[in-house]
């Protein structure tokens, strides 16, 4: 503050700066104000705004661009370098690209709530400052170790609620700074022992509304500290490896935030943890799918139908669903037939894929996963290969040459895989042009020349077309007359 000068000067001062640089810098249509500690703040919310506003900025600190029609993160030129806090509410942005994120040097906060993200890839962002990142309510189902590296050290809030997440792979989450983590609302089953290792100063973690059923004993324990902690599931699997889980919540003091309810055995449904006596912490049925029949490598001629299918079993009555991946990626609109039936007091889940009308596109690697509440298993994966039979492009002709001139006889076939050509005489490979080194194939031709042709060269020529599908021939008679 000028010395000397009122309180009500230095307002008054503070807000004319501030509308004098509104007017003059802030762009069409959006909105400019100074916020807390002199933060220039651009407002474009509500705009339906697919890009950024084409005007230049200056000295703009934080922008939100909340419910618009942008379908990557905006740039603003030179202004973009200086910008601390980004908001992208609302929005229909589906993927983050490193080189849309590299000109925010100086950003600290990120928020894309509400957006259409489906999966974070190994080196989604750049070496960058980012403190609070939040993800919730997006498509999320993938996320990829090294996803997070480059903001490793920096990140304080991450949020990935509301998504669409089922496993998280061992050790995703090496940041050593992160305080808040927030995986609530999700499609979690599990909790593998390596899932939060690298989270050593994490707080707050949150893991309600999700569908948790095995917890491995060592999930927790490299949160040393750990004071705020949120779980409720009514999807337990209390066999004997969760004896430890009632011990762990008591000790570390989170009784309060966390329901933790058996779904089996039969014995214990419904039973919180903490009411379950150690003795009855047993390990004798499976709940967990077990495939038993795995889906075969195939090879099917294009335009034919191939079917692949999976048997699970399991002694639980929890409903099973399945999904069917190609290339490791989900296939959303796949014609698929599942269907179960109890045998022996077990659960026999059938699933059968339908592959109509194949081409080359379906040539890949399939897999089914098959999950109830317990748990999720994948099958072997089947190699599907397409194939066509060969066919004429071009076939030779028959021919009538003097001895002594050269013989000019054309063929080519396609097919998949590509045909390899041959060529006989008669019905045999031993013929004297073959045998005295006169029959020459041009490399990626479709033409075979006999030089100086004799009178044993007449003949039946057939040229033969062979791929993993099968094969076919042509002929063509070559007739030699003598010299004139």
């Amino acid at each position: 503050m000028a010395k000397g000068w009122p309180l009500s000067s230095v307002f008054v001062f503070v807000l004319l700066n501030a509308i004098a640089w509104g007017l003059k810098t802030c762009p069409a249509p959006c909105s400019c104000s100074t916020g807390p500690d002199q933060l220039r703040v651009l407002d474009c919310n509500r705009r339906r705004l697919s890009a950024a506003p084409l005007e230049p900025l200056e000295g703009i600190n934080q922008v939100s661009m909340d419910l618009n029609d942008l379908t990557a993160l905006p740039f603003f030129g030179e202004a973009t370098a200086n910008i601390t806090s980004l908001s992208l509410v609302q929005n229909r942005i589906s993927e983050l690209l490193v080189h849309q994120l590299l000109p925010y040097e100086s950003l600290e906060t990120l928020d894309l709530t509400s957006n259409s993200l489906s999966e974070l890839r190994a080196g989604t962002f750049p070496s960058m400052l980012l403190k609070d990142l939040n993800l919730s309510n997006n498509k999320i189902s993938v996320l990829e170790p090294g996803c997070f590296d480059n903001i490793s050290s920096s990140l304080l809030v991450l949020k990935l609620n509301r998504n669409r997440l089922t496993a998280l792979p061992a050790k995703v989450f090496k940041l050593p700074s992160l305080q808040f983590l927030d995986l609530s609302s999700n499609d979690l089953t599990r909790l593998e022992d390596t899932a939060f290792v690298g989270l050593g100063l994490l707080e707050s973690l949150n893991l309600g509304e999700n569908s948790i059923s095995r917890v491995e004993e060592r999930v927790f324990s490299s949160l040393a500290n750990l004071h705020t902690f949120i779980l409720n599931t009514s999807s337990l699997l209390c066999d004997c490896h969760m004896q430890w889980l009632g011990a762990w919540l008591t000790s570390s003091h989170f009784l309060h935030s966390v329901s933790a309810v058996c779904a089996h055995p039969a014995g214990l449904l419904g039973r919180n943890v903490l009411s379950v006596l150690p003795k009855d912490f047993v390990c004798d049925d499976f709940p967990e799918p077990r495939i038993t029949t795995h889906p075969e490598t195939s090879v099917a001629l294009r335009g034919n139908n191939v079917t692949l299918s999976c048997v699970a079993l399991s002694s639980s009555d929890s409903p099973m669903s399945t999904a069917w991946r190609k290339d490791g990626e989900m296939l959303y609109d796949a014609e698929v037939q599942n269907h179960g039936r109890y045998q022996d007091g077990e659960l026999i889940y059938t699933t059968v894929l339908h592959l109509l009308n194949v081409d080359f596109t379906a040539e890949g690697r399939y897999q089914c996963v098959v999950s109830n509440h317990f748990g999720a298993n994948y099958s072997n994966k089947a190699k599907l290969t397409v194939n066509e039979l060969p066919s004429f492009l071009k076939t030779p002709m028959d021919l009538t040459i003097r001895t002594g001139t050269m013989a000019r006889l054309e063929c080519a076939a396609e097919g998949h895989p590509s045909p390899q050509i041959s060529w006989q005489k008669d019905g045999g490979t031993d013929f004297p042009a073959a045998r005295e080194h006169r029959m020459h194939v041009i490399p990626d031709d479709d033409i075979v020349f006999i030089a100086n042709v004799k009178a044993e060269d007449m003949g039946v020529y057939s040229c033969m077309a062979q791929n993993a599908a099968g094969s076919l021939s042509a002929n063509a008679t070559l007739t030699v007359l003598g010299e004139s």
